[in-house]
């Protein structure tokens, strides 16, 4: 009798520990099962920051709108395209030959500014002073700056938008690259011959354009 009892005793022991690893496997697996879904999905997550980190994010940008860069593209867009329709106002407000091809030559204007990295009224507002936007010019000249005209002959250009160009890499490279940025330093060696007023001019008509043509 005291051997069936320690052996039915051992029989309810093992049984014992088959149930209790049987119940903590299930668990386990059950636990995994609940849990996966969660850390696919914060894998998920830290692997669309990773991409929009690099800068080529392109999943990224596909799930998430990205309101903040999209607007700073928008300002600037809005930005040009009020610099080219000012300028477009401005050559028809005074009567300038340039008119013609307004939309055009503003764009030029705005797009060689930007190119050579002066300020958009600068080309418009010399113009504007040495030749009242191109109507006081050598015929067949297209040179409304009065740039490269001086005693010893006249540089002329085939049309405006070469005029544009040429000038605007001009003043880029002789003047704003070596510190003359102000229109009384760019007089200086432009117009030595000035008594201040041509750098007067440039900044009056420079300030009509920033403040918009109605």
């Amino acid at each position: 009798m005291p051997s069936f009892k320690i052996n039915h005793f051992l029989i309810k022991l093992n049984l014992f520990f088959l149930w209790l690893v049987f119940s903590l496997s299930s668990f386990l697996i059950i636990a995994f099962l609940l849990i996966k879904p969660f850390i696919s999905s914060q894998q998920a997550v830290v692997s669309i920051y990773q991409q929009k980190s690099k800068p080529h994010y392109r999943l990224y940008a596909q799930f998430t709108s990205v309101p903040s860069t999209k607007s700073l593209i928008r300002i600037q867009i809005k930005s040009k395209d009020a610099r080219v329709l000012i300028l477009e106002r401005y050559l028809s407000k005074y009567n300038s030959p340039m008119s013609a091809q307004a939309p055009k030559l503003a764009n030029k204007f705005v797009e060689a500014a930007d190119k050579y990295h002066l300020p958009w009224t600068l080309l418009p507002a010399i113009g504007q002073c040495e030749s009242n936007l191109g109507k006081y010019v050598p015929d067949n000249c297209y040179n409304a700056w009065g740039y490269g005209i001086h005693s010893r002959g006249t540089l002329c250009f085939s049309s405006w938008e070469e005029g544009i160009e040429r000038v605007a890499r001009g003043l880029s490279q002789d003047y704003i690259q070596e510190g003359l940025i102000q229109p009384e330093k760019i007089m200086a060696k432009y117009t030595p011959l000035s008594n201040g007023s041509w750098a007067r001019c440039v900044k009056q008509f420079s300030q009509e354009l920033e403040n918009g043509v109605e």
